[in-house]
């Protein structure tokens, strides 16, 4: 049985609770009480029991006036975990039923929101949520003592649109056809504002001795204007400043551009013909806009050890994703010096392998090909995985050690 009162609910033992009240000889040898009720004043109690010769016996006690008004309110838990939450609608949901004293039970009907369970020993509510709506249920934690209930909302959010908010690519930078060149497309109706930054000095700072010492960045537009940049510090700095993402040596060049959807080629290249180890990225700044970066490529001389094509991709919600190392093909492009047999591999944000391919057949032959992004030689590779809000490495590599020219190519496919 329990009393209700301004404090809450509380939990007792009625045996208990007539000994404590000195009516422990009027009971003794009764048992199993049970409370039908309670008169208004709160001072009489009504119910039925089992009498000592074993029968079931109606009582009623009258106690004396404000006796259970005034009984003290023992620890009961108070739930401090917030009361309103959000989710989105197919990615990992995790809320705890927190409170004070000791619970040893709480309580939620996870029924009502498709795609979630319920954890009654932990209070931990999980799962992935299949639909889009506001679910409001009651939640409760007990002890010993007793329990407290709250509402609890839960909101549920449609996925948002898969993004992929940065891509870099990190390689030896050498001159004439073998500069770094990226190439990206942005897809939609809205113009999208991007940064650009090639970086070379900066590596120095982490183990790389043979960094690009002066890098230079130009952009193509669709119209054939050309954007360039030497060091990022000539133009748009207070722009570029604002963004957070502003090199950290003044010889390395930005550039802040609001493009209209078409297809873009950024290289880098050193000034007065350096050679070296550098970095191109582009980072999406305008999230909100009804377009998106659908596809970000870069070609270079893909050579050995830590000079190998190593492109890094940050996915800003859950996308899926088809990652391509092409070679052979750009022989017939006419690019001479291709590297004849492609390896790709995508990392973790840990460092650990999340898939490897060789030639493009070996795995997922049915997916590659139903995508329309089969490569045009066997010997390339190719990777489709749905890859959660994170940050993650393409590295391409020549198979036993071979070197030339190659293409990462990332497609968001979503």
């Amino acid at each position: 049985s329990y009393i209700v009162n301004t404090a809450g609910k509380y939990f007792f033992e009625f045996e208990q609770l007539l000994k404590d009240a000195g009516l422990g000889s009027s009971i003794s040898g009764w048992s199993d009480f049970y409370v039908h009720g309670m008169t208004a004043n709160g001072n009489t109690v009504y119910g039925s029991a089992t009498n000592p010769a074993g029968l079931d016996e109606g009582f009623i006690v009258q106690f004396p006036a404000d006796y259970l008004r005034n009984l003290p309110v023992p620890p009961l838990p108070v739930i401090t975990s917030d009361l309103e939450v959000s989710g989105i609608v197919g990615q990992p949901f995790v809320y705890q039923i927190v409170a004070t004293n000791d619970p040893s039970y709480f309580y939620f009907d996870p029924s009502f929101v498709p795609g979630l369970d319920f954890d009654s020993d932990t209070g931990i509510i999980s799962g992935t949520p299949m639909e889009v709506g506001d679910y409001v249920q009651s939640i409760y934690a007990t002890n010993s003592n007793g329990y407290d209930r709250e509402v609890l909302t839960i909101h549920i959010a449609a996925a948002p649109a898969a993004k992929l908010l940065n891509i870099s690519t990190r390689l030896r930078v050498l001159t004439e056809d073998n500069v770094l060149i990226g190439g990206f497309i942005i897809t939609g109706d809205e113009p999208k504002e991007v940064i650009l930054r090639a970086i070379g000095p900066s590596l120095i700072s982490f183990g790389i001795s043979d960094a690009l010492v002066d890098p230079i960045i130009e952009l193509y537009e669709p119209d054939g204007t050309v954007i360039t940049n030497d060091d990022w510090k000539d133009s748009q700095q207070t722009e570029i400043e604002a963004t957070g993402l502003q090199p950290t040596d003044d010889r390395e060049s930005a550039l802040i551009a609001n493009l209209d959807p078409g297809s873009y080629t950024a290289i880098v290249s050193g000034k007065n013909g350096g050679m070296g180890v550098g970095l191109i990225e582009a980072y999406d700044l305008g999230q909100t806009a009804n377009s998106k970066l659908a596809n970000i490529s870069t070609r270079g001389f893909v050579d050995t050890g830590d000079n190998v094509l190593i492109g890094g991709l940050i996915v800003g919600s859950s996308a899926q994703v088809i990652v391509r190392a092409i070679g052979p093909s750009l022989d017939a492009v006419g690019l001479a010096g291709a590297l004849q047999d492609p390896v790709l591999e995508i990392h973790n944000p840990d460092g650990s392998i999340l898939a490897s391919n060789d030639d493009w057949k070996e795995t997922q032959e049915t997916e590659i090909e139903a995508s329309g992004f089969a490569p045009g030689d066997d010997r390339e590779s190719v990777i489709i995985a749905t890859l959660p809000a994170n940050g993650y490495t393409a590295i391409v590599r020549g198979k036993n050690e071979t070197t030339g020219v190659g293409l990462v190519e990332v497609y968001n496919i979503d």
